[in-house]
């Protein structure tokens, strides 16, 4: 079975917090849009790869 997969990098930390998006835009609201409409048509998935050592947990930033 396929998947729909989106991989984002997360840069932003604040206080040992892990933040996606670092700036929240219309598109990025429109990626994660479509990424809910993948759906209907088999598996979708998002990856938020953190790369930071001072981040103990991540959260989204919307």
């Amino acid at each position: 079975e396929s998947l729909f997969l989106e991989v984002k990098s997360c840069t932003l930390v604040e206080n040992g917090v892990a933040l996606f998006p670092d700036a929240p835009t219309s598109r990025g609201e429109r990626h994660m849009k479509t990424l809910i409409k993948a759906l209907e048509f088999g598996r979708a998935a998002v990856l938020f790869l953190v790369q930071r050592g001072d981040a103990e947990v991540f959260r989204p930033n919307w």
